[in-house]
């Protein structure tokens, strides 16, 4: 009862804001409002929402409305995800968006008749187009990294600039020896002086940069590479002035918009707006002074003083922002002409400096945002917070009261099983093992022996096969360091359960304990190798920093060394045994390593998933150590009281629900059908590795029910 009233005290705000949330916030559901039409002053204001990842319904779309009554006047949702808008007058919008066969279309829509003026194809997910005028169009070739100008009327490209042609591998995400991945993200395309010069943004490369269209020379250039703290990730920047050259952008990973000024070469802070933003993608200066701003789910004005002037909630992940009258680019004042109107360029007004409870509230917000794709829109951050540990211990509880009702039914039929299908050829490799325990540690430690020893020699041999193609490079094997850890790692695993089948006695004991003893000293190396390699060698063979890749791989290293001690064949008596022994078994330090290994993998995870680029094989190696920690903690569990066992039971099922939807998550990415936009899928549902942890995976299911639970049950159904 006591879980039961806490679950629905913990889900009441959740629960209340969907049954009062009523219909989706700023919509037009009667059509355009013809007399609407906006004068020199209007407020009018289109805002584009790019939706949820997942599909979203109504969430896409474009949207008309007048911020100073908070009602919509006109919106569009024909196609599924909407990017940059811009007003070429009154009546017209143009914006770049993508439709339903998966097409990018430049639309060229009279949003007062409802009638789309012109179409035409752009290259797979281009965020921006700018009409020049002429007939001729600004536009974004994300997927090549390059920025192009068309001329609609001859239909054909007159001017390109290639990235790659001029930047190294390394200046943008993926690896540092090609142009693979998301290399540049280019987002933005504004052009400046009647399209002599163009203002463009490569989101992946932090940094934003003035290219003569000529000469196609980079004037200046805002940002450093690695250097976060000064772009992080920026969408839509603007160009406030020429001279001296200033930008107003939104710094997105920041959770800021920023505006630098630059003099002397040196680029200086003017302005600076935090106001618990979210991801914000669009800010423009308006003529008042004031800044229009749009983040993941609002759109808002604030003067330069900082003060909110309106703001409204419009779902999902809004992209851009204009006031119609003003077209594209407002043309407001810089804030080094309004600096007698705010204290400082900083924003440090509810800034709070260190602590706990401000790294909590920062890493709730983080992962709110990064979960908002797939959220209801009316679920805000509280909401959220609070049904997250409701949901983990309804998961928890629910696991543990299934356990209970069926463990004593599923021994006693296993027993019955294990007696009837083992074979004596079985029996003599598990004497002295009780027969309920055979069959599930003998199956999947040889399925897990034999994906780890034997698939990946024959996937090796395979590529010394000609006319072999994708199989042997992709079916069976992946020459990347995660995926050495990961086979290494599952390989132990078949065989730590081959020598817990075989008893302490058995046949095979003796020569399964050596073999284990030599894969985890195996592993330990490896670790070590990998771990001191991708840090003085500045390799980022995770795709994180050197410190995420030294934790890492420091991890398997650790955990390698500590499979040797618990297993090891070193002899009784000697003084390595002896002095770890005692820490082996005891029970505190075996649940602290436990947790250890748990909350390293999920650091790694989420370290990763920050990046822009992370590979698939490092997603699977998190996930095999938070397997690893769940047996750790499982095998700890039953050397305690019974009353604390309960309590790391229900602890442990707490994570059950993690790596459970990690794992539906992998398998959706292998799919093709997954929502971590940012994981490079360089395995697939079929590779060896991928094999071997849904091998563990469903083992780990039919395991875990502490003895004490199943003898309950047992007594409990007599």
């Amino acid at each position: 009862m006591a879980v039961f009233v806490c679950v629905v005290l913990l889900a009441l705000p959740a629960l209340a804001s969907g049954a009062l949330s009523g219909a989706v916030p700023m919509s037009a559901t009667d059509g355009p409002d013809t007399n609407a039409t906006p004068s020199s002053d209007s407020n009018l204001t289109v805002v584009t929402a790019q939706g949820g990842e997942l599909g979203s319904d109504d969430d896409s779309r474009v949207l008309v409305f007048d911020p100073s009554t908070g009602e919509a006047v006109w919106e569009a949702n024909d196609y599924e995800t909407y990017y940059d808008v811009d007003p070429l007058d009154n009546s017209t919008l143009l914006y770049a968006a993508i439709s339903a066969d998966g097409g990018t279309y430049a639309v060229e829509h009279d949003w007062q008749s409802g009638e789309e003026e012109r179409l035409f194809r752009l290259p797979f997910d281009s965020h921006d187009v700018d009409y020049l005028g002429d007939g001729e169009y600004a536009y974004l070739d994300g997927g090549n990294d390059t920025a192009v100008v068309y001329n609609h009327t001859r239909q054909e490209v007159v001017w390109t600039y290639d990235f790659r042609e001029h930047y190294p591998p390394s200046a943008g995400n993926g690896p540092e020896s090609d142009y693979s991945g998301d290399y540049t993200h280019l987002n933005d395309v504004v052009p400046v002086d009647n399209g002599s010069k163009f203002l463009l943004s490569p989101r992946n490369f932090d940094r934003v940069m003035l290219v003569d269209r000529e000469t196609k020379a980079v004037e200046w250039t805002l940002g450093e590479e690695d250097n976060y703290t000064i772009l992080n990730q920026q969408h839509n920047p603007s160009l406030v002035s020429t001279d001296p050259p200033t930008v107003l952008v939104a710094d997105s990973e920041n959770d800021r918009v920023v505006e630098y000024r630059r003099e002397d070469g040196d680029w200086t802070m003017v302005w600076e707006y935090e106001g618990s933003l979210a991801w914000p993608r669009d800010a423009d200066r308006l003529p008042n002074g004031n800044t229009l701003i749009v983040d993941s789910y609002r759109a808002i004005e604030v003067t330069p003083d900082r003060e909110i002037v309106w703001e409204s909630s419009i779902p999902r992940y809004l992209y851009d922002i204009e006031r119609i009258a003003l077209g594209d680019e407002p043309g407001g004042p810089s804030m080094a002409t309004r600096s007698d109107s705010f204290a400082s360029a900083d924003d440090d007004r509810d800034r709070v400096v260190g602590g706990p409870a401000a790294e909590l509230e920062d890493a709730a917000a983080a992962v709110y945002n990064t979960v908002y794709w797939v959220l209801p829109w009316w679920l805000g951050p509280l909401g959220f917070v609070l049904l997250v540990p409701a949901l983990i211990l309804t998961l928890a509880w629910l696991n543990v009261e299934i356990e209970r009702a069926i463990a004593g039914r599923v021994s006693t039929t296993v027993s019955r099983t294990a007696r009837r299908v083992t074979s004596p050829w079985r029996r003599r490799w598990s004497a002295g093992v009780a027969p309920t325990s055979v069959p599930r540690r003998f199956h999947s430690g040889l399925a897990l022996l034999t994906v780890g020893v034997f698939v990946v020699p024959l996937g090796i041999l395979l590529r010394l096969v000609p006319g072999a193609g994708p199989i042997s490079s992709d079916f069976w094997w992946n020459w990347v360091p995660p995926h050495f850890a990961v086979i290494l790692l599952l390989s132990l695993e078949g065989m730590r359960r081959l020598l817990v089948a075989s008893g302490p006695d058995g046949r095979w004991t003796e020569t399964c304990s050596r073999l284990y003893s030599a894969l985890a000293a195996l592993t330990a190396v490896l670790g070590i190798v990998l771990a001191a390699f991708g840090v003085l060698s500045s390799a980022d063979l995770l795709a994180l920093s050197n410190a995420g890749t030294l934790l890492a791989f420091g991890s398997v290293a650790v955990f390698g060394l500590l499979s040797f001690v618990q297993y090891s064949t070193v002899p009784r008596g000697d003084r390595l045994s002896n002095a770890l022994d005692p820490i082996a078994a005891w029970a505190p330090a075996r649940y602290a390593a436990g947790l250890g290994v748990v909350a390293t993998s999920l650091f790694v995870l989420g370290q990763g998933l920050q990046t822009a680029v992370f590979p698939l094989s490092s997603v699977v190696l998190s996930f095999v150590f938070l397997l690893d920690g769940d047996r750790i903690l499982a095998r700890t569990e039953t050397v305690v009281r019974p009353s604390l066992g309960r309590v790391l039971a229900v602890l442990r099922y707490s994570f059950r629900p993690v790596w459970l939807a990690v794992a539906a998550a992998l398998v959706a990415k292998t799919l093709g059908a997954g929502a971590m936009a940012n994981i490079v899928a360089d395995i697939h549902l079929f590779n060896t590795v991928t094999l071997g942890v849904v091998l563990v995976v469903v083992s780990r299911l039919g395991a875990g029910i502490p003895a004490r639970l199943r003898a309950e049950s047992a007594s409990s159904t007599d």
